[in-house]
């Protein structure tokens, strides 16, 4: 079909082939975490909780190495047919010591499929026992083992079919023999009553029901256990925690230096700034190979360099310092989203798990806390804001968010969601004055960090911020608006009609390019001078 060979081909140029095995790689941990915690709140039983764990690494390794599926692919019919036989022997074995463990399973049943079990991983082991089968019979391997199970499944089938049998039969006799006691029970009771007639003797004395242990109900006695105080999704997120962070910084630090895009202008401002921690620095002397050394400029919130210069000049002046400074960012991130779904119940419905490692197996997430970018640092502090926000401490959400525009200008499309979070919240606590302070003081501590921000960007690296540039430009027409009074025209004065020109009066110019739209040869990622990037990057689409 044209239309599906299309729709394939356009995935695949889209897709690629990293994103179905980071997918892999994902839904392979995500079971594996799932099934062990599970398997600690003691909510599955160990062989499915065993299972789940091996069938999760099993996807991880393939996706991080898909050689063993090319493996796999080239081995012959043959091997594959054995391999499949090993894997089938060890499940049964490994369900019949199950059985045998929580069941209670007779012995006579459990020495039958531990056999079965056995020779099923001997004929996968040593294919030369059906030799003889094989001359016999004149078929092939596969043939052969196929029949000699068929035909040990049916002398088991046989089997319980003798033992249903007994079983029956020992049923029947044990009613009858029940029916016996019933009216012997009766006869005694009419006897009885003979004797002493003023007497009611009853012979329906209750008894209590002893049921052996073996014979509870396994749910029943899974039920009974003590569960553990501390939960398996606490324990896992001790473990997705520190693994994601020290995962990062072991990359991290396997890197002498920066190696990335504009990773290396950020490191590079960074030394700068440390050189002088009087006044901000918004220029970077970049080495080249020959000796000499480029400078560029980033005119943007420049506080990740200043606090990173902080840590740098203090540290030593070693590179694996800077990588502590941002690694430390995404445990920051990572803490405050656990604590963030925690705050909502995350526990209750264990979506704290898929959440967290969502986030901690993010590729953009992962690459950009190795690598010197803002984007990470800006969304812990996002997170942070949006966590004391939550938990109604306006003044330390208001400096996180201040934070993190100061560490990337993106972070000011979290404004309107930000303010509208801090209305509903102070409309929901009734306290109309108080909420009405509140959230002044926040916009006013957020304008007023922004104007600064705009001015110090203004003075040293001599260039406009561009929240800063358009607030001055709303106070402006604000200001024009209240200062313009209405002027009552003069009688004498025609009007112009629309789409009409005075005579002797020259048509408007056109709007002169400026050379920031002349540079702009494409969509320059979280460009918020871009109409087009809040759509994309403000979380409308």
């Amino acid at each position: 079909m044209p239309l599906l060979e299309s729709i394939l081909l356009f995935i695949s140029k889209w897709v690629g082939t990293a994103i179905p095995r980071i997918a892999t790689a994902f839904l392979g941990l995500l079971c594996a975490i799932v099934s062990a915690v599970g398997l600690w709140d003691r909510r599955i039983r160990a062989l499915p909780g065993a299972f789940g764990i091996g069938f999760g690494l099993l996807m991880v390794f393939i996706a991080l190495d898909p050689g063993i599926l090319h493996f796999i692919a080239k081995t012959t019919h043959f091997a594959r047919i054995r391999i499949l036989m090993t894997f089938l022997s060890f499940v049964m074995i490994v369900i019949t010591v199950e059985a045998i463990r929580r069941a209670h399973l007779q012995e006579r049943y459990a020495i039958l499929w531990i056999a079965t079990g056995m020779l099923i991983l001997a004929t996968a082991f040593f294919p030369q026992i059906l030799n003889v089968f094989r001359l016999v019979l004149g078929s092939d391997y596969v043939a052969v083992v196929i029949g000699i199970l068929f035909t040990f499944l049916l002398l088991i089938a046989f089997h319980f079919s003798i033992s249903l049998s007994t079983l029956r039969k020992n049923q029947t006799q044990i009613v009858q023999k029940l029916a016996l006691i019933e009216q012997n029970l009766s006869d005694l009771s009419e006897r009885m009553k003979k004797y002493h007639p003023s007497e009611e003797a009853s012979c329906t004395t209750e008894f209590p029901l002893q049921v052996p242990f073996e014979t509870m109900d396994r749910t029943e006695d899974h039920a009974r256990k003590t569960t553990r105080s501390l939960r398996g999704a606490h324990v896992a997120v001790a473990f997705i925690i520190p693994l994601a962070v020290l995962s990062v910084l072991f990359i991290g630090l396997k890197t002498p230096e920066p190696m990335v895009g504009d990773e290396v202008t950020h490191y590079y401002m960074l030394v700068k700034q440390s050189k002088s921690l009087s006044k901000p620095n918004f220029y970077a002397q970049i080495p080249v190979e020959y000796g000499d050394s480029i400078e560029r400029r980033y005119p943007h919130p420049f506080l990740w360099h200043y606090l990173g210069a902080v840590f740098y000049k203090f540290g030593g002046k070693q590179f694996f310092i800077v990588q502590v400074y941002q690694a430390l960012f995404w445990a920051q991130l990572l803490v405050f989203s656990y604590l963030l779904v925690k705050s909502r119940n995350g526990f209750e419905g264990r979506s704290i798990l898929l959440y967290l490692i969502i986030i901690a197996s993010l590729p953009v997430a992962l690459i950009f806390s190795v690598t010197f970018y803002q984007d990470v640092p800006m969304t812990a502090q996002v997170v942070t804001a949006f966590y004391f926000l939550r938990q109604r401490r306006w003044l330390a959400s208001t400096l996180f968010l201040c934070f993190a525009i100061g560490l990337k200008v993106t972070a000011i499309l979290f404004l309107p969601a930000f303010f509208l979070l801090t209305i509903i919240n102070e409309i929901k606590s009734r306290e109309w004055f108080w909420g009405s302070l509140r959230f002044t003081s926040s916009a006013a501590v957020v304008f007023i960090f922004i104007m600064s921000m705009g001015q110090i960007v203004q003075t040293h690296a001599e260039t406009d911020f561009y929240p800063a540039k358009k607030m001055q430009e709303i106070i402006s027409r604000a200001k024009h608006v209240f200062k313009a009074t209405d002027k009552p025209e003069p009688k004498n004065a025609v009007k112009q009609q629309p789409g009409k020109r005075k005579e002797g009066s020259h048509p408007k110019k056109p709007r002169p390019v400026t050379p920031y739209e002349a540079e702009i040869i494409a969509n320059h990622p979280g460009d918020l001078r871009i109409p087009e990037n809040y759509f994309v990057y403000g979380g409308i689409l």
